[in-house]
C-alpha cells in the first residue's frame, strides 16, 4: 500500500466517526453495514461501512477495485463484471452493456423497431449491442433463445451482485445503500432505477447526484480548509458516458450544535458527447479506416451480424487500452489478433493523432465549462480550486483545455478520480444510517431541471360579458415551480384561490435544452404527470356555514431523491371562535414559571399553519393571480393586541370575550397519471421479482456445487500429502496404505474437469 493511501485511510479513519449506539455491546453491532454504489455508464465501483472500521472500497472476485458494468448469460449460468465482458469478443450477443443510461427511456407507441433502436443508441453510436425492441413502449432487449429482460431487471441484477460483495467484505448483511445518478437523470430514470432496487429488496437511503458525492468526498477530507468565509470550487468529471462540470461552494454554518461545515451546488453543466467512450469510438473508427487502407477490404463487408458485432468488440477494447497507454506515452501500436478471421491489426497511433481525432470535443468541453460558471454567475477567478474527477480527466488535451479556459497552471488531482463518488456515497449512508455516527457535514443537492406547473385558468368567477351566448375558452396557464438547480429536498405550495370544482394539473419540464438527447427525441414531450383533483365541491360543503373558502392547496415535495410529486391537496378555510380573555397580567413568578417551562416544552402552538411552516419551509406560489406569494397568515384578532396599560386595574374585573381566525383543512382526493414513462403494474413487478429469484437460486445452487466440490478437492489432496508421511509409512502396511490411496486417485482429475459422475449433480 502506498504512503498516499495509508494517509487517506488514516485520515478517513478520523474524519468518519464512526461509533455504534450500541458498541458496548458486540452482538449489537451485527447486521448494521451500509454501502454506496457508484453506478457509473460502463464501470460500477462499491463501498462499505462497517462498525470500528473506517470506509472502504470493495473488492470483485478478480480481486479488482472496479467492475465492468455488464451481464453475460450462458446456458443457465449469470456473468458480472469482467466474466460477461470477456465474453463480449466470442458472443457479444449474450452480454449486456451500457443499459444504465436506458433506464427510464421509451418510445411513442406506432413507431418503428428501427426507429426506436437508433433512438435508443443515439448516444452509442458503433458499439455492438444486444438486440433492441418494444414492449409495452418500454425498452426490452433480447436474447437468441427468445428471453428478454428490461433494463430495470439488469440493473437489479447488478445491484444484487454489487450487495453481495460488500457483504462479503463486510462479513454481514447490508441494511442500507445510497445509488449514486448522474446529473443529467430525469424524473423517469430517477423512478426507474428505485424500481430496479426494490425488485431485488435493496433498501435506498437516498439518490444522490455524483457532483453531490464527489463534493462531500472532498470536503470531508479538507475540513480545516472550510472556514466561515465562503470558498468555491469547480468539479469536472468527464467519465466514461458524459462530462459534467459543477461548482460547489463550501462554508461553516453557525449551528446550534457548533459550527457544521456544509457544500451548496451553485452551478452546473453536462455534455453526453463529451465521454471517455466517445474518444474510444472515435479512436477505433480511426484505427479501422487505416487498416482498410493498407490495401485489406473493408473490415465489416461481408461478415455477418455476430461476427461484425465481435470484432467490433475487440477494436474498442483496444482502443480504450490506446487511449489509456497514450495519457502517458507519445505514442503506441494498437494490436488485435484475427480481427478480420486471420487477418491480425496492427497500426501506430501517435497522441498528436488522437488528439486531432478528438478535436471536435474540445469546443463542446469548452462550452460545459463556461456553462457552468455562468449559471453559478461567477468568472474562473472567482475559483479557489479546480478538480479532476472521472477517469477520462486523465486524457492531456482534456487537463490542457481546463487549465487554458480556466487560467491554471495546476490543476487539483488530490481526490481519487475513479472512487469519489463511491466514497462519497458511503460518507452519505454512513451519515443517513441510525446505527452511525458521523462528523455533521451538511449536503445539500440540487435538481438538474427546472419544472413547471400547468393548468387551465378558472373563469368561473369572471365577470359576465355582453355576448352572454359567446363562449371563451379557458386560458392555459403556467407557472414556475422549481427553478433549476433547486435545492432537495423542499417542499412547495401552490394556492388556487377561486376554485370552487374539480380541475387537473400537468408537471413538466422546464428548459427543452437541458434535457438529455435521447430523453427529448424518444420521448417527444416534456410532461412529467398530470395529477386530477377531485372532490373539491364536496370538501367545500363539507365546511361550517360560518367558514371563509381560502383556496385550494397543492403541496408538492421535491424530495431526496431529486423526484417531484404531489404529496396532498386540501382545501383551506377560517372560522372565527370566541376565546376567554385574561386582562389580569401575569405575575413576574409566573412569568418565569412559564419561560422556564417553554425551555422543556418548546412552547405551544395554535396554528398548525405555524408548525407546519416551520418545519416544511413552505412558500405559497402565486398560482392565479392571487393575492401574495406567501400563504397569508391568520388576521390577528382582538386577542393578539396589546392591551392598554392602566393605572389601577380592578382585581374583579369579569373575563371578556374575543374573536380568533382559526384555519381548517379538508382533504382533496389527487389522482395521479404518470406521463413520462409507463409505470410497470404490480403483476408486472411481481412477475420480474419472480424472474429474478429464480435465477438468484440457480446462481446460489451452482455456487454451493462448486463450494462442495472444492472442499471435497482439498479434502483429497490433503488425504494424499498425509499418505506420503513417512511415520504414517512406519506403522502402516502396504496393503492398508494402498486401500486408503485408491479411492482418491480418480477424484482429483475427474474434479477438475468437473464431468465426474461419482458426484451428484445439484
Amino acid at each position: 500500500m502506498s504512503s498516499g493511501r495509508q494517509g487517506a485511510t488514516r485520515t478517513m479513519t478520523v474524519c468518519l466517526l464512526i461509533v455504534v449506539a450500541g458498541a458496548l455491546l458486540p452482538h449489537l453491532s451485527e447486521g448494521v453495514a451500509v454501502m454506496s454504489v457508484d453506478l457509473g455508464g460502463e464501470w460500477v465501483k462499491v463501498g462499505v461501512v462497517t462498525p470500528g472500521h473506517a470506509l472502504e472500497i470493495v473488492l470483485n472476485r478478480e480481486s479488482r477495485r472496479k467492475t465492468p458494468l455488464a451481464v453475460g448469460f450462458k446456458a443457465d449460468e449469470r456473468l458480472f463484471g469482467e466474466a460477461a465482458t470477456t465474453l463480449v469478443e466470442k458472443k457479444p450477443e449474450l452480454v449486456f452493456r451500457y443499459f444504465r443510461d436506458l433506464l427510464g427511456v421509451h418510445w411513442e407507441e406506432g413507431e418503428t423497431e428501427s426507429a426506436a433502436k437508433q433512438a435508443a443508441e443515439s448516444w452509442l453510436v458503433g458499439v455492438p449491442l444486444p438486440p433492441i425492441v418494444s414492449s409495452s413502449l418500454e425498452l426490452a432487449l433480447h436474447l437468441p433463445d427468445g428471453s428478454s429482460y428490461s433494463p430495470e431487471e439488469l440493473t437489479a441484477m447488478m445491484l444484487n451482485y454489487s450487495r453481495q460483495l460488500a457483504a462479503d467484505t463486510a462479513g454481514q448483511p447490508v441494511t442500507g445503500c445510497v445509488l449514486s445518478v448522474p446529473a443529467w437523470f430525469s424524473q423517469s430514470a430517477r423512478r426507474a432505477l428505485l424500481r430496479a432496487a426494490q425488485l431485488v429488496q435493496l433498501p435506498v437511503l437516498q439518490l444522490l447526484s455524483s457532483p453531490a458525492a464527489v463534493a462531500l468526498h472532498y470536503g470531508a477530507f479538507s475540513t480545516q480548509e472550510i472556514t466561515t468565509k465562503p470558498s468555491t470550487v469547480l468539479f469536472a468529471d468527464v467519465g466514461a458516458t458524459g462530462t459534467t462540470v459543477t461548482v460547489v461552494q463550501y462554508v461553516v454554518s453557525a449551528e446550534k450544535n457548533g459550527k457544521t461545515p456544509s457544500l451548496k451546488i451553485l452551478g452546473q453543466s453536462w455534455n453526453r458527447g463529451v465521454s471517455g467512450l466517445a474518444m474510444d469510438i472515435l479512436l477505433a473508427n480511426e484505427i479501422s479506416r487505416r487498416f482498410e487502407a493498407q490495401g485489406h477490404p473493408k473490415a465489416m463487408e461481408g461478415l455477418d451480424a455476430a461476427r461484425a458485432r465481435r470484432s467490433r468488440a475487440k477494436l474498442l477494447r483496444e482502443a480504450s487500452r490506446v487511449k489509456t497507454i497514450l495519457s502517458a506515452n507519445s505514442d503506441h501500436v494498437a494490436q488485435v489478433e484475427s480481427y478480420i478471421g486471420e487477418k491480425d491489426l496492427r497500426i501506430k497511433v501517435t497522441r498528436t493523432e488522437f488528439e486531432s481525432i478528438c478535436a471536435p470535443f474540445f469546443p463542446l468541453l469548452s462550452e460545459v465549462i463556461s456553462s457552468a460558471l455562468s449559471s453559478a454567475s461567477l468568472s474562473p477567478a472567482d475559483l479557489d480550486h479546480v478538480i479532476l474527477v472521472g477517469g477520462a480527466s486523465r486524457v492531456p488535451w482534456v487537463q490542457r483545455i481546463l487549465q487554458e479556459d480556466l487560467g491554471r497552471q495546476e490543476l487539483g488531482k488530490n481526490v481519487n478520480a475513479d472512487e469519489a463518488v463511491a466514497l462519497g456515497c458511503a460518507l452519505r449512508a454512513a451519515a443517513l444510517s441510525p446505527a452511525f455516527r458521523v462528523r455533521p457535514f451538511a449536503v445539500t443537492d440540487s435538481s438538474p431541471y427546472p419544472f413547471l406547473i400547468n393548468f387551465l385558468k378558472d373563469e368561473s368567477n369572471s365577470d359576465a360579458t355582453s355576448e352572454g351566448s359567446v363562449v371563451h375558452s379557458p386560458r392555459h396557464i403556467q407557472r414556475l415551480l422549481y427553478p433549476q438547480l433547486s435545492p432537495a429536498p423542499q417542499r412547495k405550495v401552490v394556492t388556487f384561490n377561486r376554485r370552487t370544482g374539480d380541475f387537473s394539473l400537468t408537471l413538466s419540464y422546464g428548459n427543452l435544452s437541458l434535457l438529455p438527447p435521447e430523453f427529448s427525441r424518444v420521448l417527444n414531450q416534456v410532461n412529467i404527470s398530470e395529477i386530477q383533483l377531485e372532490g373539491v365541491a364536496t370538501a367545500i360543503s363539507s365546511a361550517p356555514p360560518s367558514a371563509l373558502t381560502r383556496g385550494v392547496k397543492a403541496h408538492f415535495l421535491l424530495d431526496d431523491n431529486g423526484i417531484l410529486a404531489l404529496d396532498r391537496a386540501e382545501v383551506v378555510f377560517e372560522v372565527e371562535e370566541e376565546v376567554i380573555k385574561e386582562e389580569e397580567e401575569p405575575s413576574t413568578l409566573t412569568k418565569l414559571g412559564n419561560t422556564i417551562s417553554s425551555l422543556f416544552t418548546g412552547g405551544e402552538k395554535n396554528e398548525t399553519q405555524e408548525d407546519e411552516g416551520k418545519e416544511l419551509r413552505e412558500g405559497d406560489t402565486d398560482a392565479e393571480g392571487g393575492a401574495g406569494a406567501q400563504e397569508p397568515n391568520p388576521t390577528p384578532g382582538p386577542a393578539d393586541a396589546p392591551s392598554p396599560t392602566t393605572a389601577a386595574p380592578e382585581v374583579n374585573e369579569p373575563k371578556s370575550k374575543v374573536s380568533r381566525k382559526v384555519k381548517i383543512t379538508r382533504p382533496v382526493m389527487a389522482t395521479v397519471t404518470v406521463m413520462d414513462y409507463p409505470t410497470p403494474s404490480t403483476t408486472q413487478i411481481e412477475e420480474s421479482k419472480s424472474r429474478l429469484e429464480a435465477l438468484a437460486r440457480i446462481d446460489e445452487d451452482r455456487a454451493e456445487r462448486e463450494r462442495a466440490l472444492s472442499n471435497l478437492e482439498a479434502f483429497i489432496f490433503d488425504t494424499l500429502m498425509k499418505l506420503e508421511d513417512e511415520e504414517l509409512h512406519a506403522v502402516t502396511s502396504q496393503r492398508s496404505e494402498q486401500s486408503s490411496r485408491q479411492p482418491c486417485v480418480p477424484f482429483p482429475v475427474g474434479l477438475m474437469r468437473r464431468d465426474t459422475q461419482l458426484i451428484p449433480r445439484c
